[in-house]
């Protein structure tokens, strides 16, 4: 049975890598994201510059987290995903 969510209008577009069709869908995905303190002085020392303070301070550390992507069925190739945060 097909899921009616997935029956969008999509447009190819070219990329780099060739012509996809937009928006790309994801039909099986998995994430685990995992949160730490980090030492508050490291964390000012990355958002030098950036007008950005650390949103949650708790003992002089700061929220970061790790959010790891599984692609595992979309309408491109399967593929996996890293990202870093630091909340602000």
């Amino acid at each position: 049975k097909k899921d009616s969510f997935f029956e969008t209008e999509r447009t190819i577009q070219r990329t780099s890598k060739g012509l996809v069709d937009l928006p790309i869908l994801y039909y099986d995905v998995r994430n685990v994201i995992a949160l730490f303190t980090a030492r508050i002085e490291g964390v000012r020392e990355l958002l030098k510059g950036t007008g950005l303070k650390p949103a949650i301070v708790y003992e002089e550390g700061a929220l970061v987290g790790l959010s790891f992507y599984e692609y595992k069925h979309c309408s491109i190739a399967p593929y996996n995903e890293m990202g870093t945060v630091i909340f602000t």
